[in-house]
This record gives C-alpha cells, sequence and structure tokens, in this order.
C-alpha cells in the first residue's frame, strides 16, 4: 500500500531527522510493503537506539506493516534512578 505516513522522534532521536524539520514530525512518502523497520532503515537508526514504536497509539514492531495516514513515534530508552 502506498500513501504518507508522519513520523515523530522522541528526545535523542532527533539528531536522525533530516536537517529542514526543527523537530518537527517528518513525512514519508510510502513504498509498497513498507513497514516500520523500513522508516528505522531510511532514518538510519540502528533498533538497539529504539525503546518503543507506537503506530496510530499502539505499540508496534519492525514488521508492522504501515498504510497512509498512519502515525508512527520512535522512543529511545530511557535511564533513570
Amino acid at each position: 500500500m502506498k500513501g504518507t505516513v508522519k513520523v515523530e522522534l522522541r528526545g535523542p532521536l532527533t539528531r536522525y531527522a533530516p536537517d529542514h524539520h526543527q523537530g518537527g514530525p517528518i513525512w514519508f512518502n510510502l513504498s509498497e510493503h513498507a513497514t516500520v523497520g523500513s522508516i528505522l532503515c531510511s532514518l538510519g537508526i540502528a533498533r538497539e537506539y529504539i525503546s518503543m514504536m507506537v503506530v496510530n497509539g499502539k505499540k508496534a514492531e519492525p514488521s508492522t506493516p504501515l498504510g497512509e495516514g498512519d502515525h508512527v513515534i520512535l522512543f529511545p530508552p530511557v535511564a533513570g534512578g
């Protein structure tokens, strides 16, 4: 399925956004059979830098397929103490 998805990067993952996005959402034109993993690959983000992936408010995996109008949020690992 082709279309456009909105991707948000949280915390330190914003450094992977293209320069012209300045912390805002990134819009991706999808190719056939696009997944969350293909978005990670397009942005150059290694899987170990992601603690949680959410598509349309639900937990996702790299294999989760994407379609027109989906909203993807990528979260980094969080440390605390």
